[in-house]
């Protein structure tokens, strides 16, 4: 066995053993700039989805809502996300306020699960053992009765008062007399007329038999400051 005392010069990696990479060698073309631009947008596209998607919805909902359907009352929803494949609806930080009361939610989510088979049923038959259909779970709930102000109203008008609790005009009256006039003779044409769904339900009851609802954490209250007593239920 022979001994080796000469000298040895440093080990060098080979080329295919390195992690360095010369920039200068890639060639800036049109390609190049093309795939700069794919991966930037992939990124941006991501971010968006993941974290701004929602939020962009709720606001779009929002102004949507508050414009054609509550032009007096307020309504807000921070994030609306949805998922049709699973039939699912998540929400987050719902605000409702009107004169009479304010409904805010803070997350939540629906379920409906319409893979399930559609079988109609008799109305008169126990529904509640039925296969759940639509899921709801709100988290956060809090509902706060402190007004009526049509019961205000009428008592202002009884009394010859001047209208202090809430100013309406003669449209709007003249809107909830004709909208009171139309219920009123769609609800006397419903139990005149004779129909079939009221042996065989077709109706919204067939399509959903039971509406499951689970409330993690929520407050009921009933009052205001200006009342000596006020009502709370409190859930957990």
């Amino acid at each position: 066995m022979e001994n080796f005392t000469g000298s040895v010069d440093d080990p060098v990696a080979q080329r295919w053993n390195t992690s360095s990479i010369d920039f200068s060698d890639l060639p800036m073309d049109r390609n190049f700039a093309l795939l700069l631009v794919s991966l930037i947008s992939a990124i941006l596209w991501i971010v968006y989805i993941t974290y701004y998607n929602s939020r962009v919805l709720g606001y779009i909902l929002t102004r949507l809502i508050n414009k054609f359907y509550f032009q007096d009352d307020n309504f807000k929803i921070g994030s609306f996300t949805l998922n049709a494949l699973s039939g699912k609806i998540m929400f987050r930080d719902i605000v409702y306020i009107n004169y009479d009361y304010t409904l805010r939610i803070q997350d939540g989510y629906l379920i409906f699960r319409w893979w399930r088979s559609y079988v109609p049923k008799d109305v008169s038959e126990d529904l509640s053992h039925s296969d759940t259909r639509l899921s709801i779970m709100l988290n956060g709930f809090e509902l706060h009765f402190y007004n009526r102000c049509d019961l205000y109203n009428e008592l202002e008008k009884i009394f010859g008062l001047d209208p202090v609790i809430k100013q309406q005009n003669d449209d709007d009256c003249t809107d909830r007399d004709k909208a009171m006039n139309d219920a009123n003779e769609k609800r006397r044409r419903a139990q005149d007329t004779v129909r079939s769904e009221a042996a065989m339900a077709r109706t919204w009851r067939d399509l959903i038999p039971v509406i499951k609802i689970d409330i993690c954490s929520g407050r009921v209250v009933f009052g205001n400051r200006l009342v000596p007593t006020t009502l709370s239920i409190s859930v957990e």
